[in-house]
């Protein structure tokens, strides 16, 4: 007997089933990528809290600066002897340095915020920069395990800090027109953080930063003084 052929209704239905599959198992694809890349950011932020930490260590419990040729990014690379590490595999900015391994402490034409070294900020309220800055070492915080030492940045922007003194003035509300210093949305609705005692976990916003409207003051574990 000659071969029955597929019917061009039978090609049809195959296609539209395998159609159906991939729209299925495309976004489930997709979820468990960045599930993989969210893991990698949380070890990233796990491993410089825990730099930045032992850089403290050896300075008098005395944070790096949070600019220049004393940026956070710099004195702390002995500890973490990578760049790379630096930047998030989700992090979609379009600036970054060249080579940001080309650092050079006397020279500083080899640092600058035109570019982007890094995916994650200092929290500036813990930086000697601060003039106001009350927490003169580690020991002069109550409850270092609820205050975030480390946030994830939005794309392309070029501080290696963010503003958590001079908040809400310049994150999240929009009369402003200033631009977030944190990205609270990178992964699955939330972002990776690193707080002063060296953990790191991802959070959502709503869990580290909520508005007291009873007392009409913002708080959160951004700031050191709650």
């Amino acid at each position: 007997m000659k071969p029955r052929a597929f019917t061009l209704i039978e090609l049809l239905v195959i296609i539209a089933i395998i159609a159906i599959l991939a729209a299925i198992l495309f976004p489930v694809f997709a979820q468990a990528r960045e599930k993989a890349r969210q893991t990698t950011c949380l070890s990233n932020t796990k491993q410089l809290s825990l730099s930045v930490l032992m850089y403290t260590q050896d300075y008098d419990e005395q944070l790096a600066l949070i600019r220049g040729a004393q940026s956070w990014v710099y004195m702390a690379q002995p500890y973490i002897k990578s760049y790379s590490v630096l930047r998030c595999p989700s992090d979609t900015s379009t600036n970054w340095a060249p080579t940001p391994a080309a650092f050079d402490p006397a020279d500083p034409a080899t640092y600058t915020t035109a570019f982007r070294v890094t995916s994650y900020a200092l929290n500036g309220f813990l930086s000697p920069h601060i003039a106001t800055n009350l927490f003169t070492s580690l020991a002069s915080i109550d409850k270092p395990a609820s205050v975030v030492l480390l946030a994830e940045s939005p794309a392309n922007y070029r501080e290696n800090y963010f503003h958590a003194h001079v908040w809400p003035t310049r994150h999240w509300i929009a009369a402003t027109n200033l631009p977030d210093d944190v990205v609270t949305d990178r992964h699955q609705q939330g972002f990776t953080v690193g707080y002063l005692d060296g953990h790191a976990q991802w959070v959502r916003w709503s869990q580290v930063w909520w508005q007291d409207t009873a007392r009409g003051i913002e708080k959160g574990s951004f700031d050191p003084r709650q």
